[in-house]
């Protein structure tokens, strides 16, 4: 996501970054301040709209720029707690990030092929495929059969009653 110099009134037509307050690659949390920025009325700190990654600055520090102009690139994405607790960002495209809640898939072990890294849909598509099950079990979709768990029980004319060994029971549709 680009971050722009903010328009603040009717009359404001241009901003100074004054101070970079964040460096690419530095880790972010919604409303954290990006950089400070001075109009001829007021000096402001910019805060991030979201957390994520600083990937890029766009305008270099005592560089005066058009209200609008694209100022840096965030990349939003999902928190990771998993490399050491440094809580390192996950870069993933917003419909890669729905099919991973989809589909039970941790993007942390996702490998993505877009630019910088990016987690793409389809890599999460590929990633289900690795993704991780309980064990001894199998998951399917679109009302294909799989094992019933140890102990399951089936619905008989009302009454739940023991599923006979090797049964299976249907997921998804029918």
């Amino acid at each position: 996501m680009q971050i722009i110099m903010p328009k603040l009134g009717l009359t404001m037509t241009h901003g100074t970054v004054t101070e970079w307050l964040k460096a690419p690659g530095d880790t972010i949390e919604a409303e954290e301040a990006l950089c400070v920025y001075e109009t001829e009325k007021v000096t402001l700190e910019l805060p991030a709209p979201e957390a994520g990654v600083l990937t890029e600055i766009l305008v270099a520090a005592g560089e005066t720029v058009a209200a609008g102009t694209p100022l840096c690139v965030v990349e939003t994405g999902v928190r990771d707690q998993g490399a050491g607790g440094r809580g390192q960002a996950v870069v993933a495209t917003p419909k890669a990030r729905f099919e991973a809640r989809r589909l039970g898939v941790d993007l942390s072990r996702v490998n993505g092929s877009g630019p910088a890294g990016r987690i793409q849909a389809a890599d999460v598509r590929r990633g289900e495929a690795f993704a991780p099950t309980p064990t001894g079990a199998t998951t399917s979709r679109g009302g294909a059969s799989v094992p019933a768990p140890t102990g399951a029980t089936t619905s008989r004319g009302g009454a739940s009653v023991p599923a006979p060994t090797g049964a299976t029971t249907s997921r998804g549709g029918a």
